[in-house]
């Protein structure tokens, strides 16, 4: 985003504020809560503007979404602990 404030001596400033938002998991069950991501963004920028930086947004320079599959890890098989790991009586080594 391109943000913008008026100085003292009349000039324009201009700042480039880079903002983000965690990964959100959407499934069969879940739907995308656009609501909450865009309270994200909005309390991002209250809190770029929060020091009384008093900048306006003047446009958006670039808007991703990024959507992938997720797979999750899963143990398949046990490993036994190496010696030198398993003599030192530091580790545990589940075995299911």
């Amino acid at each position: 985003m391109l943000f913008s404030r008026k100085l003292d001596n009349g000039r324009m400033q201009t700042v480039t504020g880079y903002f983000h938002t965690l990964p959100n998991l959407v499934n069969n069950s879940l739907d995308f809560d656009l609501d909450a991501a865009v309270a994200n963004f909005n309390a991002q920028i209250e809190h770029f503007n929060s020091r009384g930086s008093s900048y306006n947004i003047e446009y958006i320079t670039k808007f991703v979404i990024s959507i992938t599959n997720f797979n999750p890890l899963h143990g398949s098989s046990f490993l036994p602990t190496p010696l030198i790991i398993a003599n030192k009586k530091c580790v545990i080594n589940v075995k299911k």
